[in-house]
């Protein structure tokens, strides 16, 4: 049986070790996209949010222009600090 240390200077290790590397930098892109996606997702609802606020305060239900302007706020909000906390964790990189 062979000692540990040489298996460890083999080359299908050292292949195994590149393609873990590569699935892990595969997983990270893929974690920033997602991040993104969220982000551009709370974005359109957002804007969504406040044209049904504009249509509803044209229409005189005010009361549900307002309800429609907190969550349109909410989901700006949302993607804002989404999108300001990725930026963020990318001048580290």
């Amino acid at each position: 049986m062979r000692s540990k240390t040489c298996r460890l200077r083999t080359l299908p290790h050292s292949a195994g070790l590149y393609a873990m590397m590569q699935i892990h930098q595969r997983k990270h892109r893929f974690k920033e996209e997602k991040v993104m996606r969220h982000v551009y997702m709370r974005g359109i609802l957002a804007l969504i949010w406040l044209a049904a606020a504009v249509v509803s305060g044209f229409t005189g239900n005010l009361e549900m222009a307002g309800l429609y302007v907190l969550m349109g706020a909410a989901f700006g909000y949302s993607a804002w600090a989404a999108w300001k906390k990725e930026r963020n964790g990318k001048k580290g990189d």
